[in-house]
């Protein structure tokens, strides 16, 4: 767990960590998907997020999903996002489902 830090102008690779209450500014933020990440309280400013690795194929995937299966496939990811703004995403399950999916 990492609290109360400010982070300025660096790389920052975030798998694995929890930051509590901390400051980003002008950061570049790498998510690899390897581990979960958690943040409270957090506040960021200027910062460029990279999704790498496994996280970056999980976006090629959703956007693969969207583009490639039609009306049906642009629901599902929809919903997906749905589900994750109502905070039902644990360990990779829709655990409630969107109201999207059910259209």
């Amino acid at each position: 767990m990492i609290k109360g830090k400010t982070f300025r102008d660096q790389t920052i690779e975030i798998d694995g960590k929890h930051y509590v209450n901390c400051q980003f500014f002008g950061c570049k933020i790498i998510f690899f998907g390897y581990e979960p990440v958690k943040f409270e309280g957090c506040l960021f400013s200027h910062c460029e997020w990279v999704f790498d690795g496994p996280a970056e194929n999980t976006l090629l995937f959703l956007s693969a999903l969207h583009r490639g299966l039609g009306l049906e496939g642009a629901n599902l990811v929809e919903g997906i996002f749905e589900s994750i703004r109502l905070g039902g995403v644990e360990k990779g399950i829709l655990v409630a489902e969107p109201a999207s999916l059910t259209r």
